[in-house]
């Protein structure tokens, strides 16, 4: 390696190899099915994801993040967004629902920097002696966390039913490739009523709880 272009493409050429990610395809006919429902399901509007986020999912971001790390390409470290005071906040906080409502990100914050690390005891002339760090902006990295906890919010509160619903009814109703269709409905018959009790016993006891602890007063 003699010059700093030759370097990058020799690096480029082996990171883009040793990291190469391939998509596994979903093999299982089932599964395909349902992935296809889901596709053809519309999607409705929800309030949940609907609104703007607020202080408190901004503060739990800032402050999940690790300190002690090296600052971003723009100069921003953890301790610097940890420490920030309420103007600053609120002017992040603006820019964050800015983005949420717009769906646009700037450029930079989603063009990560490749640097090679050189791994301890390896020669410093081979490509194959370094290890890639990929450095992206602190700030997009707490944004992506907001929108994270959001979403996570969103599927356990608002499609855990039907994502479990589907899943069933299409992994041991529509089964055909692996079972036969007398087992595939027995399955089916038993989550449903497993559902089914489930929930029948979980508002009697509640309405019982409710029913005697009224009673008590």
């Amino acid at each position: 390696m003699n010059t700093d272009r030759k370097e990058a493409d020799a690096f480029n050429k082996h990171f883009s190899k040793v990291n190469t990610v391939l998509r596994d395809p979903v093999t299982d006919p089932r599964m395909r099915r349902l992935r296809k429902a889901l596709e053809r399901r519309p999607i409705a509007s929800n309030r949940t994801l609907e609104v703007e986020f607020t202080v408190t999912e901004l503060d739990i971001a800032l402050w999940k993040g690790k300190t002690g790390r090296a600052p971003s390409l723009d100069g921003v470290t953890q301790e610097r967004l940890t420490h920030l005071g309420p103007w600053a906040k609120d002017t992040l906080l603006n820019l964050f629902n800015r983005m949420w409502k717009s769906g646009e990100l700037p450029r930079a914050w989603r063009t990560p920097v490749l640097v090679p690390i050189l791994k301890k005891g390896k020669c410093a002339t081979a490509a194959e002696s370094y290890r890639p760090i990929s450095l992206i902006s602190l700030i997009s990295k707490r944004m992506k966390r907001v929108v994270k906890s959001r979403l996570y919010h969103y599927l356990e509160h608002c499609l855990f039913f039907f994502f479990s619903f589907s899943f069933f009814f299409s992994f041991f109703f529509f089964s055909s490739s692996s079972s036969s269709s007398s087992s595939s409905f027995f399955f089916f018959f038993f989550f449903f009523f497993f559902f089914f009790f489930f929930f029948f016993f979980f508002f009697f006891f509640f309405f019982s709880f409710s029913f005697s602890f009224s009673f008590s007063f």
